[in-house]
């Protein structure tokens, strides 16, 4: 069953589901960014009440401050300044989920999204570095169906995942 994150803030329906995925996006404009972090904690909270483990969370390349230093200068500098605030707040979201042995998480961390048709395109995946260069872009409905195939796969569990399409 698929749970509204609405829902789930409200602790309703939350003992249909299974799995709890969630694609939000916040505001760059929007400051302090805090979206991320209350979302992943609300989630946690009313998963642990409800004895539910899997979580698949969307953020993105960059998050970790000192991968976001190494990279090009030009990237650098929009990492930096341009969605820096939201890149914090996913990282905060990330290292808070460290802690919460209760769950099963997966962040899938794309590079850039594109609104193209799902392909079938091979996905390169990275477990120790959570950006992979400015690479290919990757589609939005890729990034979904990876997400997808990532519920029952264990070997993703507990991991923050940068993805790309293989070149």
């Amino acid at each position: 069953a698929v749970v509204s994150t609405q829902s789930c803030h409200y602790g309703r329906d939350v003992e249909k589901a299974g799995v709890f995925m969630s694609t939000l996006g916040f505001s760059l404009f929007t400051r302090p960014v805090v979206g991320y972090f209350n979302i992943t904690k609300i989630l946690s909270e009313r998963m642990r009440e409800h004895g539910k483990r899997r979580l698949l969370l969307m953020h993105s390349m960059g998050t970790d401050p000192e991968v976001r230093e190494r990279a090009p200068f030009v990237t650098r500098m929009f990492l930096k300044y341009v969605i820096g605030a939201v890149l914090d707040n996913m990282w905060e979201a990330e290292q808070y989920l460290k802690d919460q042995e209760h769950l099963d998480y997966t962040v899938v961390a794309p590079g850039r999204l594109v609104d193209k048709p799902v392909s079938d395109c091979e996905i390169a995946f990275s477990d120790n570095e959570n950006y992979m260069g400015t690479g290919p872009v990757i589609s939005r409905a890729d990034v979904a169906r990876y997400m997808l195939d990532c519920i029952g796969n264990e070997e993703t569990y507990r991991k923050a995942r940068a993805i790309n399409p293989k070149e």
